[in-house]
């Protein structure tokens, strides 16, 4: 039980504290709200079947995540042709591969000293943390962004390891008071409510797109993906 709890709590801290940013990464490169839900369901069952079945295999706990800054990145690329980032999905995907499967290729990963590997996230990050406070300042959102500034930073020091589920919990109970007070309008909300279950499943022959490679956008965009899921 206690090996169950310790896994089902790393699952929900990485899946519950960067979903959102996933979400905005794939509608910002092009995605529908429907094509964006497959996708993001594609990666939980994705990362749920390698997780069970190489853990299985090996005897060991393995458990696989998606990139957050990789995510990041696809929010201050700017592609608005989701057929061309998923050709850079691809390019992205076969340059790891080759690095994991070819032996002698791990010297590649130290080409790259950590403080520049670290100003490399950190650069991804910045943009994405900048908009986010100032969509936070908005006059309707301000008190619960403040709150969960506060929350977040006091409960680090008291209960460090309790502090994404504290804020989890803060953001469930506004996004209730929120709706309850209907300040959340329907447009704000389509996305989640709309087209995950059956309706995403019937719409997904219409949702289907088969990728294009653009080099310019391989360069622009594959290229870094890698980089940055390679030094995160």
């Amino acid at each position: 039980m206690q090996a169950f709890t310790a896994g089902a709590l790393a699952v929900l801290v990485g899946y519950a504290s960067s979903v959102a940013i996933v979400w905005q990464g794939l509608q910002a490169v092009g995605a529908t709200t429907t094509q964006a839900a497959i996708a993001l369901a594609a990666l939980s069952a994705g990362q749920g079947a390698l997780s069970l079945w190489l853990s299985l295999k090996h005897k060991t706990p393995l458990l696989f995540a998606w990139s957050t800054p990789g995510a990041a990145l696809l929010v201050a690329s700017g592609t608005a042709d989701f057929s061309t980032a998923l050709g850079a999905f691809l390019f992205a995907a076969l340059l790891g591969l080759i690095l994991a499967l070819i032996q002698g290729l791990s010297w590649v990963m130290h080409l790259i000293p950590l403080p520049l590997a670290s100003a490399l996230l950190a650069a991804v990050l910045l943009r994405l943390a900048i908009d986010s406070l100032a969509k936070g300042l908005q006059e309707a959102m301000i008190w619960p962004v403040l709150s969960l500034w506060f929350g977040f930073f006091l409960v680090r020091r008291i209960w460090p390891s309790a502090t994404i589920f504290i804020v989890l919990f803060m953001v469930i109970l506004w996004s209730w008071w929120f709706d309850e007070k209907a300040l959340l309008t329907a447009e704000s909300v389509r996305g989640l409510d709309q087209h995950i279950g059956l309706s995403m499943i019937a719409g997904f022959n219409q949702a289907w797109t088969w990728p294009s490679f653009d080099w310019s956008v391989i360069i622009g965009l594959g290229l870094p993906l890698f980089l940055v899921t390679l030094t995160s």
